[in-house]
């Protein structure tokens, strides 16, 4: 019962089912299926808004599992506590192990529906965590194929979207702002969400549309992607850990479109405040992932009409709660935001913040972004620049400061402008990875 109610959304009764299950528990003692009664308690509790006490249930559920050697029940306990209990104190990234664990237990039972589900989960923390990308994308070719294979294509569908987002910030297709490649065909995808009403595919793929936006400036499809996503009833509700990262990719967009002026510049100001509100109370329920991206967006909040030289101290403080946070991905947004606000204000903290982008971007394997941010810099070698150089046999992040009238990033800086062959970002490995040159 309590599988079914979870599969089919009927979160009342998967209260009950839940409470009832741990009620015989208190009176009669433990047994395997009580792991399962704690993980299903803890989502119902996420879903009150309850974020401790869904932690505290579903750490007592994965406790109870080793105990107990629940087998059984270990693939749809350990699914529902890493969907929606861990992440409300654990780093994003954290959830991997866990959710790792649950896939393969599924596929040693055979309880495979479980398993893609929980590979499906799997997909979209590895894709918003930071974890190398070319990796990423080969566990997702992977399992998309299993899925194929196995007869699970509505699980694949929703699968779809992160792969293809993947293969976007590999630059491994056509035009990286568009979620249109190998994987999947956007019109193709929408034309069958829409027939089969699935809200749900409709979803993904606007998440990894958004996503898209903010890393390739694509701020006009921006625009229309947060629109729809800001009138989804239940991405306003963080029960899951994809609806506060939607929350915070949504107000960095709110904060561009208020940037950018014109008649809607005060809704859009009113909606980045709502934002950070949301994201403030997640953040006091002990959400350690959500406070970088809270303290980022706050910079960028403030960047609407604070003095520039003010709000260095603000963008440093979120960079350093991202690099605790270990998300190199957050490191190099971060990073991003922070110089293209100094962008004609301060040419060394420009070339300061950028190359922390550039070298972070890299490390995520997000080739078609430092593809971007090469070409835009390629864009100001005509003003005077900063050229950064690193010192040689010293650590990462040592840099020189020379100032030189004509001088050219093409020539003098660690990030010179790509081309097909040569360059520091396009080397090829022999698996046709993009791969540091050595």
């Amino acid at each position: 019962i309590v599988a079914l109610a979870y599969d089919v959304d009927k979160d009342d009764i998967l209260n009950t089912a839940s409470s009832k299950m741990i009620k015989l528990t208190t009176k009669h003692g433990l047994a395997p299926e009580s792991a399962l009664a704690y993980a299903s308690y803890a989502v119902t509790l996420s879903f009150s808004g309850n974020a401790k006490e869904s932690y505290r249930f579903g750490s007592l559920s994965l406790q109870l599992l080793d105990k107990l050697k629940a087998q059984h029940v270990e693939t749809r306990a350990l699914a529902m506590v890493a969907k929606h209990s861990l992440h409300w104190q654990d780093p994003l990234h954290k959830i991997v192990d866990p959710l790792s664990r649950a896939v393969q237990a599924g596929l040693r039972s055979g309880d495979m529906g479980w398993a893609y589900r929980g590979a499906l989960e799997l997909m979209k923390v590895s894709f918003c965590c930071g974890k190398q990308l070319f990796e990423v994308e080969e566990e997702m070719r992977h399992f998309c194929r299993q899925m194929a294979e196995m007869g699970h294509g509505s699980v694949r569908e929703l699968a779809l979207p992160f792969w293809q987002g993947a293969l976007n910030l590999t630059r491994r297709c056509e035009d990286p702002s568009k979620l249109s490649g190998h994987a999947m065909k956007l019109s193709r995808m929408v034309q069958l969400a829409s027939d089969e009403n699935n809200k749900e595919l409709l979803n993904a793929m606007d998440f990894v549309r958004m996503v898209l936006a903010v890393y390739y400036h694509d701020w006009s499809a921006a625009e229309s992607i947060v629109a729809t996503l800001d009138a989804d009833e239940k991405m306003k509700e963080a029960s899951c850990w994809t609806s506060y990262y939607a929350r915070f990719f949504a107000g960095l967009i709110h904060v561009q479109l208020c940037r950018s002026g014109g008649g809607n510049a005060r809704k859009y100001k009113a909606k980045a405040k709502q934002d950070i509100q949301k994201l403030k109370k997640i953040v006091s329920n002990g959400s350690q992932h959500c406070n970088p991206m809270l303290l980022l967006l706050e910079a960028e909040f403030a960047s609407i009409a604070a003095a520039k030289k003010g709000l260095k101290p603000m963008y440093d403080k979120a960079i350093s709660a991202v690099v605790s946070s270990e998300c190199v991905n957050l490191r190099a947004l971060a990073n991003e935001r922070a110089g293209l606000i100094f962008l004609d204000y301060d040419d060394y903290l420009t070339n300061q913040y950028m190359e922390e982008a550039l070298e972070y971007y890299f490390q995520w394997g997000a080739i078609g972004i430092v593809e971007r941010i090469e070409s835009k810099f390629h864009a100001l070698q005509s003003k005077p620049k900063v050229v950064m150089s690193h010192s040689s046999g010293g650590s990462r992040g040592t840099r020189g400061t020379s100032r030189s009238k004509g001088s050219s990033r093409s020539k003098g800086s660690k990030y010179s402008s790509m081309s097909a062959k040569g360059s520091k970002y396009t080397s090829m490995s022999s698996k046709g990875k993009r791969v540091p040159a050595t």
